[in-house]
């Protein structure tokens, strides 16, 4: 049996889906024009939380933040 047939197909797009958000999240953090301290503030939430703390960037953290 491969790992997809012991898997299933939509539990494999879950495992993928819930490791590829958080990384393109680090991404457009870690590309924002934000401070540093900004910054590395995020990317420690969206390590611990994983996708709830992608929401919570999203939600609030997105348009907040000062400038460098």
């Amino acid at each position: 049996m491969t790992f997809i047939a012991i898997m299933g197909l939509w539990q494999l797009l879950v495992l993928i889906a819930s490791i590829l958000i958080p990384i393109l999240a680090l991404i457009d953090i870690l590309k924002s024009n934000k401070s540093n301290d900004y910054k590395l503030l995020w990317c420690v939430i969206v390590i611990l939380l994983s996708l709830l703390g992608v929401l919570l960037y999203l939600a609030i953290g997105r348009g907040q933040g000062s400038n460098t």
